[in-house]
């Protein structure tokens, strides 16, 4: 672990946009641990806890680094997707809090709870094995845009048990998902048995964070559909348009009610789903009523910077409230090296913008806003830090993330 006094201006960043996956390493996240008064009664009340249940303590319950070992698999026939099956279906665990960190590696996805303050692991870390012979969806690279950091979270159950994931052989896409510790599990029906049947191809999947179905494209049918992930293809159902979008849409996320909502790299819609703001290289900022906001009549109202905009064409990530949102950037991946907040007026007429990182040449990926807005995590690098979310400071450094490929799924 770096010390904690380095400056991050003065951190050499290592990251790559769109690096290929390395060959399997073990993954350990080192922080300096705290021991409080309060972590003594957690552990008594543990203690009673099983006394009462008759449940023996276990080492799975104890917090810490978790070493694991792949072997590559090899490439050529592509095997079968796992049917669906409702026995391997995992418990629904309680909600974990903290700062949720995937790493990938090869086929594997692991998941870190880390403490915001410390960096030490809050929970048992999860493991989610992807299918030999093929990719995990969670681990493409983002190379393109924001909008695949804008929808991990969707990858994941609200619970976090399991992961959305999608395997394609001879052109035809099944969606589906791999529960914590097992197999991946089929949730696209199979052929129809009549004579103008077809395969369905199904793409996209992403977990509404309110009911837990599994959204995911049809290109048979060329709308989205949702399915129950424990009831499997025979509940599937046709979903609403984003709000914002059309049928086609593939690329949306969910406002705090399970709504679906059109995103690109160059718009976001506000926390009420009512007003999509707009960033337009030609026509600068601009806002519409996010329901019309594809409509050939929409009527866009400009959006006017002050000075202290300084960054006029950096990516909206995601809004804090239904007037500020976090921005990163000058408007290419490449110019990623600060945060911003930025804050429309309540007219919405105007903006303004506050730097939130010291200047450096240092690439900030993954930003992720505290449940209160308060603070803001982000990865530069390998290295965890938090800053506040409201002047420009120093960012405190929480951990450094020794895997070779890392991104932020959520605070809560």
């Amino acid at each position: 672990m770096r010390p904690a006094s380095a400056k991050f201006g003065n951190l050499q960043n290592t990251r790559e946009s769109g690096r290929r996956h390395q060959s399997p390493a073990p993954v350990r996240v080192s922080a300096a641990g705290r021991h409080t008064r309060s972590g003594n009664i957690v552990i008594v009340l543990l203690a009673l806890q099983a006394a009462l249940t008759g449940c023996s303590s276990s080492p799975a319950n104890t917090p810490g680094p978790v070493s694991i070992s792949l072997t590559p698999t090899a490439t050529g026939s592509v095997p079968t997707p796992t049917a669906m099956s409702t026995s391997a279906l995992p418990s629904q665990p309680s909600v974990l809090h903290g700062i949720v960190v995937e790493e990938c590696l090869a086929s594997q996805v692991q998941l870190h709870f880390l403490d915001p303050s410390t960096g030490t692991e809050l929970a048992p870390v999860r493991i989610f094995t992807g299918t030999p012979g093929f990719s995990i969806e969670a681990c493409t690279p983002n190379t393109v845009s924001l909008v695949l950091e804008r929808i991990r979270r969707n990858l994941f159950s609200p619970d976090l048990s399991m992961l959305a994931d999608s395997q394609t052989s001879e052109q035809i896409t099944h969606i589906g998902y791999i529960p914590q510790g097992q197999a991946f599990v089929d949730l696209s029906p199979a052929k129809g048995s009549n004579y103008a049947a077809k395969t369905p191809s199904q793409t996209h999947p992403e977990f509404n964070p309110v009911d837990g179905r599994l959204w995911f494209y049809d290109e048979t049918t060329q709308h989205l559909d949702s399915v129950d992930p424990r009831l499997g293809p025979s509940s599937v159902k046709q979903e609403t348009d984003p709000v914002g979008g059309t049928s086609s849409t593939l690329d949306f996320e969910f406002d705090n009610a399970g709504r679906p909502l059109y995103t690109d790299p160059s718009s976001i819609t506000t926390l009420d789903g009512q007003w999509m703001l707009l960033n337009d290289a030609a026509q600068g900022w601009s806002i519409v009523s996010a329901p019309q906001a594809h409509q050939p009549d929409a009527t866009r109202q400009p959006v006017q910077p002050d000075s202290s905009v300084k960054a006029p064409g950096c990516e909206p990530v995601v809004f804090i409230d239904n007037l500020r949102f976090i921005c990163t950037g000058g408007g290419t991946l490449a110019d990623r090296n600060n945060i911003y907040i930025t804050a429309l007026t309540p007219d919405h007429s105007g903006l303004s913008q506050t730097a939130l990182l010291p200047p450096s040449e240092n690439r900030v990926d993954h930003v992720m806003a505290s449940p209160d807005g308060k603070e803001i995590a982000f990865l530069s690098g390998s290295t965890l830090y938090v800053t506040s979310s409201t002047s420009q400071q120093e960012p405190r450094k929480v951990a450094d993330l020794q895997g070779p490929d890392s991104r932020l799924v959520a605070w809560q």
